[in-house]
């Protein structure tokens, strides 16, 4: 999987801190007294992606990334996409299974990571590039579901298409890859909840790159912030 950082921590590719009780509590005195719970820890981290994308290790890890595209050879008639998966759920999340490449492959030897704790941002360099990604994690209940996401950036016409959804983790036991690809450039929604999970994506072009080089965005959290939930 993901290469490790040099200290043994995180995988190179994971940006931000562990939104726990320990992080809430430290940051917010009003809580020391207090149970944090799984909503608690799901707004918080909701409301940290921009810091987590403004940081400097992350902004380098970009650069690092265009540089890896400008030195393929052929790059100009080459799609690429730069997934980014968010966790925002409250709790960890963790790889189903290995993802599906639709079209293209992973690009360097940074792949999904098999952990994403709450309030960190895993990227990850696609050429192709039409793939999936599936991550389980919990609602605010504790029970366990399964966040996938796709996108597709391979035709010569520019469209570019995302797709999630939420199921049950035994859902995807079968491995019906083809469905999951029809559903990507027929429906594409954009955003899906399920029994207090949310989801929401999407791509756009890199402004710091040529225009074969697009940044998915897939963003795993609870529906609190849609609904408003206590």
């Amino acid at each position: 999987m993901s290469k490790q950082s040099a200290e043994g921590n995180e995988p190179q590719n994971v940006f931000g801190t562990k939104v726990d009780d320990q992080f809430v509590k430290k940051k917010f005195p009003e809580f020391e007294t207090l149970e944090v719970n799984a909503a608690d820890k799901s707004y918080f981290a909701y409301r940290l992606k921009e810091a987590v994308q403004k940081g400097t290790t992350y902004k380098a890890y970009m650069q690092t990334l265009r540089k890896i595209i400008e030195q393929q050879p052929d790059t100009d008639n080459k799609k690429y996409t730069i997934c980014e998966i968010y966790n925002a759920t409250g709790s960890p999340i963790h790889l189903l299974k290995k993802h599906h490449d639709f079209s293209g492959h992973i690009l360097g030897d940074n792949y999904f990571p098999v952990t994403i704790e709450n309030g960190q941002l895993a990227v990850v360099l696609h050429e192709g590039s039409s793939a999936a990604v599936i991550y389980t994690g919990q609602n605010y209940n504790g029970k366990p579901y399964a966040w996938l996401h796709a996108w597709e950036n391979e035709r010569d016409d520019d469209k570019r298409y995302v797709f999630t959804e939420i199921e049950k983790p035994e859902h995807y036991d079968s491995d019906d890859w083809n469905l999951v690809s029809s559903k990507l450039t027929q429906e594409s929604p954009f955003h899906d909840d399920l029994k207090g999970s949310y989801s929401e994506a999407s791509i756009r072009g890199d402004e710091d790159k040529h225009d074969n080089v697009c940044i998915y965005s897939g963003i795993l959290t609870l529906d609190i912030h849609v609904y408003g939930h206590d």
